[in-house]
C-alpha cells in the first residue's frame, strides 16, 4: 500500500533518582550558586493519542534495486501528570534521489501552556 493511516496511544513514564525541583544547586558559604541547565523532576508521565498519515511515493524497481521515498505527517494530543495538555505535530520526508544520494528532513513542534519545543533537521547523505 502506498498510503497508510495509523492511530496510536503512547504512555511514557520517567523516574529519576536525582531531581532538581528547585532548579538551584546548594551553595557553599562564599561561593556562587548555579542553575541546572536541564529539567529533572522526581517523576514524569505523559499519555499521548496521535494519528499519522504516511504516503510512499516513487517506490519502483530500477536495475533490480528497490528505491523508496515517502513523507509522513503526525498530529498528537497528550496529557502530562501535572494536568498540562500538550499538542504536537511532526513532518518527515525521505527521498532516495539516486542509489547514492538520500535526502532526509523533519520538522517537529510540541506546545503546551508551560513550554514550546521546536525542532528541525535536514540531511543530504551519500552512500556507496
Amino acid at each position: 500500500d502506498t498510503m497508510r493511516f495509523e492511530l496510536a496511544y503512547d504512555y511514557e513514564y520517567f523516574a529519576n533518582e536525582i531531581s532538581n525541583a528547585d532548579h538551584v544547586l546548594p551553595v557553599a558559604k562564599g561561593k556562587h550558586g548555579s542553575t541546572l541547565s536541564y529539567w529533572s523532576p522526581d517523576s514524569y508521565s505523559l499519555h499521548r493519542l496521535g494519528v499519522q498519515f504516511r504516503h510512499d511515493f516513487l517506490g519502483y524497481e530500477t536495475d533490480g534495486e528497490k528505491r523508496m521515498s515517502y513523507y509522513a505527517a503526525d498530529l498528537f494530543v497528550g496529557y502530562e501528570d501535572d494536568d498540562t495538555v500538550v499538542y504536537g505535530t511532526r513532518f518527515d520526508i525521505f527521498l532516495e534521489m539516486t542509489p547514492h544520494f538520500l535526502l532526509k528532513g523533519n520538522f517537529g513542534l510540541n506546545t503546551s501552556e508551560v513550554y514550546e519545543e521546536m525542532q528541525a533537521s535536514f540531511a543530504l547523505q551519500y552512500r556507496w
